[in-house]
């Protein structure tokens, strides 16, 4: 599913950089290759934004699909999903990403989205009366459900899973 592939990317970010700081410490690279990371990053991120894969701070999108699917860097990216049939997110951010799902209708089976945050945080804004769980790992942040819990217990559900670093992940009714 293209929508759990999307949420490892930021994880598989993480572990690239972690996997470079290991090479480093143990004399694995030349003393001049870090001349080039710098460079490396910068082209890497520009091919990132033309191919419209980060979005530019402040950014606002309505997205009538499905499934929905932000990747944010340094923050403010808006997604506002009016699908009537909504399957599922995939949000990755490093620092700050909303999605917000007053307009649209959970699919009969549930919703998961998967978020992963770091040094930042995710809010997901949902209507009033949506059953909301949560699971995933805080790694010096939280998960918190700030949402009125009034409405029927028995409908589908709206699963937020991921990791939390550095931030936090919260679902609310109003932004």
């Amino acid at each position: 599913m293209a929508v759990t592939r999307r949420a490892h990317i930021g994880s598989a970010v993480v572990v690239l950089v972690g996997l470079i700081l290991l090479a480093a410490s143990l004399n694995l690279l030349p003393a001049h290759a870090w001349e080039l990371f710098r460079p490396i990053v910068l082209i890497a991120v520009g091919v990132l934004f033309l191919a419209g894969v980060v979005t530019r701070a402040g950014q606002h999108q309505t997205d009538r699909r499905d499934q929905a699917q932000a990747f944010s860097v340094f923050g403010g990216q808006r997604v506002i999903n009016e699908s009537q049939h909504f399957r599922g997110a995939s949000l990755t951010a490093f620092f700050g990403v909303t999605l917000d799902l007053r307009q649209a209708k959970l699919a009969p089976e549930g919703v998961d989205v998967d978020v992963m945050t770091a040094f930042g945080g995710a809010q997901v804004i949902v209507p009033v009366g949506w059953p909301v769980a949560f699971s995933g790992v805080p790694i010096f942040g939280s998960f918190e459900d700030k949402t009125s819990h009034g409405g029927a217990q028995g409908g589908p559900q709206l699963r937020i899973k991921g990791t939390a670093m550095f931030g936090g992940v919260e679902a609310k009714n109003s932004p």
